[in-house]
């Protein structure tokens, strides 16, 4: 798939994120901070991670500036109800910085090495 717009992209970008959400709705509550192997990513670090990732250094990036990224830690949001309201929260932010892009930008973004 090519996307050559930033409507489409904004639109597949976000039923994307949409997925995951929908997929982290099914985790059991008490699951959150499980992991397959001690000292690896839980299911709430995975969630944070993703949701930082987004924001702090995709959006950040977009607009030429460094990576904000520093932790995915249960400091930023510890039960899966917090978790998903601060992916949305930072999905949403994400959008908005997105958004703000010509076609030409994303046309740039995309096709920039670096």
């Amino acid at each position: 798939m090519e996307i050559r717009t930033i409507q489409p992209f904004l639109k597949y970008f976000d039923s994307i994120r949409g997925r995951t959400i929908r997929v982290a709705q099914y985790i059991p509550p008490d699951k959150i901070d499980w992991t397959y192997a001690e000292g690896k990513f839980t299911l709430g670090d995975l969630l944070r991670h993703l949701a930082v990732a987004e924001r702090y250094m995709w959006a950040e990036n977009v607009q030429g500036r460094p990576s904000r990224f520093n932790s995915q830690g249960p400091e930023l949001a510890a039960t899966l109800p917090d978790i998903l309201d601060f992916m949305a929260r930072l999905h949403a932010e994400s959008m908005e910085i997105f958004g703000a892009l010509t076609d030409e930008q994303l046309l740039q973004k995309c096709t920039t090495p670096g």
